[in-house]
């Protein structure tokens, strides 16, 4: 009687175990299913398909610059396409496009048939992002005369200083200054960073307007400037940092006396990044010069103010490290949770002629807390006082 209990309770052990898996692969089916159709639905179509050729500016979009050195880096699998012997820069191009629509709640361009312009995102291209709905049931507003934009999907601080700004400057061209009056579209108030560089970096006939964002809107005539930069890399190319920072940095000498310590703290999607043994890392780095600052504690013109004082910058990977664009020449050490290297501040230490170093951790995910050994960072920074031209100078 009892062997027969344990057979009866073994097969029911053996039932769940089979339901379990059953349930496991019917919502693996489901959630397969439900992204073939979304991808079916929400599609994407390039500037270049619908129109071949696209205006090239006048500028030396061709640039090209060497990065041997990314070839013995441990490039995160997403960005290895990266990974060569040179970098050029994006073809650069402004092209006005008539009654196409755009989505305010995603700053993306539609064609008529609702197809998304994938040239209007900075980031990957995945339907999971958007909804077919907001794409084809809201409401449509017709706008006419003259708009642009500069926001993209993502606008986050490295966007907005990386991705969405450099748009701007491709609004100065001779044909765009002389109409009457060109409309910034914005959905949603600018953010405080946001109206501070457009207040300087817009041209005078170029107004911000707030639209609803869950409106599309079909406009007559849009201005639609290209990405300066590329996904994973931050690099821009030199005439527009020379035109950036005479518009936004300070009008004095840098004194290049600061050594800097970004600390990273909780944001509302929890602690990302953050050190572990912060404390312990930063006894270490005053021996050294370096200061602890919080970023977010910090004005945007105080930030610029900071950096443009920077001598040598500490950071975990993150968006505050976007702010070496406004140093001169400087040293840059990066840190990562993970064995691999995320290498947008590598390009944009390329662009600033700033030298790079980094340390990877052995953390499974990207964004997770860490542990930093401190005996390797103190390697790295004596290296680095021993030789000022290490690594990319």
């Amino acid at each position: 009687m009892k062997n027969f209990q344990k057979v009866i309770a073994k097969t029911k052990k053996h039932r769940q175990k089979i339901l379990k898996k059953l349930a496991f692969t019917q919502k693996k089916i489901l959630t397969l299913a439900k992204s073939y159709r979304r991808q079916m639905l929400v599609r994407f179509i390039t500037l270049e398909e619908l129109y071949g050729d696209l205006p090239k500016l006048a500028t030396n979009d061709s640039e090209s610059i060497s990065t041997t050195e990314t070839l013995q880096m441990p490039f995160y699998f997403e960005a290895q396409h990266l990974q060569g012997d040179t970098y050029s820069l994006p073809p650069l191009y402004t092209i006005t496009l008539s009654n196409f629509i755009f989505c305010a709640r995603y700053n993306i361009i539609l064609t008529q048939f609702r197809k998304i312009i994938s040239n209007s995102i900075s980031t990957q291209t995945d339907s999971e992002q958007f909804s077919f709905r907001a794409l084809n049931f809201s409401r449509l507003s017709k706008l006419s005369g003259h708009y642009t934009l500069f926001r993209s999907h993502k606008n986050e601080y490295y966007h907005t200083i990386i991705d969405n700004l450099p748009r701007l400057y491709l609004l100065h061209q001779s044909e765009f200054r002389s109409l009457p009056e060109i409309r910034l579209l914005c959905a949603g108030e600018p953010t405080k960073v946001e109206t501070f560089f457009l207040e300087k970096l817009l041209p005078d006939n170029v107004t911000p307007i707030l639209v609803n964002e869950e409106e599309l809107f079909q406009i007559e005539h849009l201005i639609f400037p290209s990405f300066l930069s590329r996904r994973y890399a931050g690099y821009l190319p030199p005439f527009y940092l020379k035109w950036f920072l005479e518009k936004v940095a300070p009008q004095r000498s840098s004194q290049k006396n600061k050594r800097i310590f970004i600390s990273r703290v909780q944001t509302q999607r929890g602690q990302l990044r953050c050190i572990l043994n912060e404390d312990e890392l930063c006894e270490t780095l005053k021996q050294y010069g370096f200061q602890k600052y919080v970023l977010e504690h910090l004005s945007i013109e105080e930030q610029i103010a900071l950096f443009y004082d920077a001598e040598f910058v500490i950071g975990a990977h993150g968006a505050g490290l976007s702010n070496i664009i406004f140093s001169q020449k400087i040293k840059v050490l990066e840190l990562f949770p993970i064995p691999f290297v995320l290498p947008h501040y590598y390009y944009l230490c390329k662009s600033c002629q700033h030298t790079y170093r980094y340390w990877c951790g052995q953390e499974p995910k990207r964004d997770n807390n860490f542990i930093v050994n401190v005996a390797q960072i103190e390697e790295i920074l004596d290296s680095l006082e021993q030789n000022a031209t290490a690594f990319n100078n």
